[in-house]
């Protein structure tokens, strides 16, 4: 939910009657559907009685859409508020483009590569899993996973998008055919993008469009997951590639994606036995709340007692440029929507992790508190604690 509603509130941050939203919630547990239905009445709500999967989730918000342009995006984003405009402006100035993908942050507020992805073929899987491409970030050979060669500053035709953020010409849909429901998780973004390739339409990359996504939160990186994301790779290439090969090389694949589950469970359980252990009870240092108008003093909402989760003291209000010129420090700053738009929210984010701040959210009910730091971390929601 504490996703869900950011996001809302992004999408929501300016009136736009362009714009249609249709939340499928997948039978989640939190109440989710029905907060929905009573604090967002604009929003189409389709509530799913059991978890359906992503892609046939998709394809419900799809068969009741009435726009031209679709738009599928995670729960766990957080959009420009003139989201929209931009979509637009870029579609129609790109003919014949049948699925654009964006720039997309973690909360450290560090590019994500998926952003622009190749097809992955067994050999750019292995490169990505066996650590090669980020051995040779820039490789066209070894970091084609991710095409690592394509400037991510700059728009390019790219192979393959994310389904967190993925605008789709329901024209193009229309010859593709919608999300496969082969996939439950996973693997039905690149099944669909390659589709569209296949069908001779182009598929853009657009950094002019830069939105944050909280990596992972719409899933929980376990066991499962891992199952579920090599197991998706088993499926995409018998999809497309298997009558193309012989037997070996089917058993190769198969074997090959099993061999990278087990190491990726390994890895996982490492990880969290690791971070658990050297887990602190607070966050070690002073944090500021960033606002870009320090004299409209009518802006201000009653602060939350963020002692709870900081060992150091609240600095008060402070500007970027503030932070950058008069500390002397890092410190944790609080991008608070009820003082900041989502992409001046957004703009803050770039500009202060650059110089090693760490960016902590709060929605505008100041209801809950968001610390993420990267896309490999389990960013943690908390309820905002009052004085």
């Amino acid at each position: 939910l504490p996703f869900t509603e950011l996001c809302l509130q992004s999408l929501l941050w300016q009136s736009d009657s362009r714009m249609e939203i249709i939340v499928v919630d997948n039978n989640s547990s939190d109440g989710s559907a029905n907060f929905i239905k009573k604090n967002y009445p604009s929003v189409t709500i389709i509530d799913n009685q059991k978890n359906l999967g992503f892609g046939s989730a998709c394809n419900q918000g799809i068969s009741i859409a009435k726009g031209r342009y679709l738009l599928m995006l995670n729960p766990d984003t957080l959009v420009p508020e003139n989201l929209t405009q931009q979509i637009l402006d870029f579609m129609h100035s790109h003919p014949n483009c049948g699925a654009m993908g964006v720039k997309m942050l973690d909360g450290m507020g560090t590019f994500l590569p998926e952003s622009k992805r190749g097809i992955p073929t067994l050999f750019r899987s292995f490169c990505r899993f066996a650590g090669l491409s980020r051995l040779f970030p820039r490789s066209a050979f070894f970091s084609g996973y991710y095409l690592g060669h394509l400037p991510c500053d700059k728009p390019n035709e790219v192979e393959i998008l994310s389904g967190a953020f993925m605008v789709l010409d329901s024209e193009v849909i229309k010859q593709t055919g919608i999300f496969n429901e082969s996939f439950f998780m996973y693997g039905e973004d690149v099944d669909l993008s390659y589709r569209i390739l296949l069908a001779g339409y182009k598929i853009m990359y657009n950094p002019a469009i830069i939105i944050l996504h909280f990596k992972g939160e719409s899933t929980i990186k376990n066991n499962q997951y891992a199952k579920s994301f090599f197991g998706s790779m088993n499926i995409f290439y018998n999809l497309h590639f298997r009558k193309n090969k012989n037997r070996f090389c089917s058993l190769l694949v198969k074997a090959s994606t099993n061999m990278l589950a087990t190491l990726s469970i390994i890895k996982n359980k490492s990880q969290f036995l690791f971070k658990k252990l050297l887990k602190p009870s607070k966050l070690k240092g002073d944090w500021v709340w960033i606002s870009n108008n320090l004299e409209n003093k009518e802006l201000y909402v009653t602060q939350n007692n963020l002692s709870y989760y900081f060992s150091g003291k609240d600095m008060g209000h402070i500007t970027t440029e503030g932070v950058l010129t008069r500390l002397n420090k890092s410190v944790y700053c609080i991008l608070s929507l009820s003082y900041l738009s989502p992409m001046e929210a957004l703009t803050n984010l770039q500009i202060l992790s650059k110089k090693g701040n760490k960016c902590i959210w709060i929605d505008n009910r100041n209801r809950w508190i968001f610390m993420g730091w990267s896309a490999s971390e389990q960013t943690s929601v908390k309820p905002l604690k009052t004085n």
